[in-house]
C-alpha cells in the first residue's frame, strides 16, 4: 500500500503560493525554497569565481576548473551534484555580472557583459549564431599600443 496523501489523512492542504506571499498581502512572508536554493547556489558559484582565499573555493577550482573560467567549463557526467548545481547558475549569473576588463584576455567580446549589464550580442540585437569569431576576447581587439 502506498503513502496516503494529506487529504486522505485528514490534514489540511497548504497553499504554498499563499503562504509565500508578503505579509501585507495576506501571506506569511515565507520564501519559496527553490528560489532560496538558487540564491545559495549562485553564492557558491560567486565564491568559486572571486574568493582566492577560501580553501573550499581553491579545492573546487583545482578539481574542476584548473586554468579555465567557470563560464567556459564543459559539464561532465562524472561531476558532483554540488558542482552541477553551481553550473546550473551560470545563466543567471551571466545576466548580472559585469566584467572588470583588465587585460581583456578572458572576457568574451560578444557574449560577456563588459559594457554595462548586457553583452554586445544583446545590445546590438545580433542573433547569437551569426556572430563572427564567437570565441574572440576583448584583448583580440586591442591595438599593439594596448588602445
Amino acid at each position: 500500500m502506498g503513502k496516503k496523501s494529506s487529504t486522505e489523512k485528514g490534514l489540511p492542504l497548504i497553499a504554498w503560493d499563499k503562504v509565500c506571499m508578503p505579509k501585507d498581502k495576506g501571506g506569511l512572508g515565507f520564501r519559496k525554497t527553490d528560489a532560496v536554493n538558487k540564491i545559495f547556489q549562485c553564492k557558491l558559484a560567486w565564491k568559486v569565481m572571486s574568493n582566492e582565499s577560501s580553501l573550499w573555493a581553491l579545492s573546487i577550482k583545482a578539481k574542476y576548473l584548473k586554468d579555465k573560467n567557470l563560464f567556459d567549463y564543459k559539464r561532465k557526467s562524472i561531476d558532483s551534484p554540488v558542482w552541477k548545481s553551481i553550473l546550473n547558475c551560470r545563466g543567471l549569473m551571466r545576466r548580472g555580472i559585469t566584467w572588470k576588463l583588465g587585460s581583456g584576455d578572458i572576457v568574451l567580446f560578444w557574449f560577456d557583459n563588459w559594457l554595462g549589464n548586457f553583452n554586445l550580442v544583446k545590445t546590438l540585437n545580433i542573433p547569437g549564431n551569426n556572430v563572427p569569431s564567437p570565441e574572440a576576447t576583448v584583448s583580440d581587439f586591442f591595438l599593439p599600443n594596448r588602445n
